[in-house]
């Protein structure tokens, strides 16, 4: 279950140079790109907006899209229903994922041109997903 899992955010004074760890107690820590991700899993609030740029990067990742539904469902989401419908619009039209430069920490970190060309690129996804399995 997702809950088994935590991030922690070493970051400096200077965001440009934080650092964002998710890990598993078991597993370690991998590093982690995505502060907007960070911000979802460690139940800080993410507004409606923000969750629908996360979701549309997340479907077009492996497993993406059923970590972001369960993780909705797990802090019991208002936005669920919402989420569910502009996503299935978002797969319906072929959307491509919303560019990091609508996120509110764009200015922040260092990204890619999108969600998953921020977490890809690193392996941090790849590293994220072997992570659940092992927890």
């Amino acid at each position: 279950m997702l809950s088994n899992y935590y991030f922690e955010n070493n970051s400096t004074e200077n965001h440009n140079e934080s650092q964002h760890k998710i890990s598993s107690g078991q597993t370690g820590t991998v590093d982690w790109p995505c502060q907007l991700f960070t911000d979802f899993m460690t139940e800080k609030r993410v507004s409606s907006y923000m969750l629908t740029l996360l979701g549309s990067n997340l479907l077009h990742l492996p497993q993406g899209e059923h970590i972001f539904f369960d993780r909705l469902e797990e802090i019991d989401s208002p936005h669920y229903g919402r989420m569910k419908s502009n996503i299935a619009y978002h797969k319906k039209n072929s959307y491509f994922p919303t560019n990091c430069d609508k996120c509110k920490y764009s200015e922040e970190c260092m990204h890619g041109k999108n969600m998953l060309e921020t977490v890809m690129a690193n392996g941090a996804w790849n590293n994220y997903l072997k992570n659940l399995e092992e927890g």
